[in-house]
């Protein structure tokens, strides 16, 4: 029932980020899921071809 895990550059700038950063950011389904888009990858997001986890990503002020 677990997705994969996010790419490690992904995986590494979400570890990198600050509290005030870490309260703004909302993840939506599928941001682990892979992208055509990467070389290595396969996969689509649950939006249909080419989206996939970096373009769920939704930040708030």
């Amino acid at each position: 029932d677990l997705a994969a895990p996010p790419r490690r550059d992904r995986a590494d700038r979400l570890a990198a980020l600050g509290d005030a950063a870490w309260g703004t950011l909302h993840l939506g389904p599928g941001w682990t899921e892979a992208d055509e888009r990467d070389p290595g990858r396969t996969g689509d997001g649950p939006d249909g071809p080419g989206r996939a986890g970096d373009d769920q990503e939704v930040r708030t002020p």
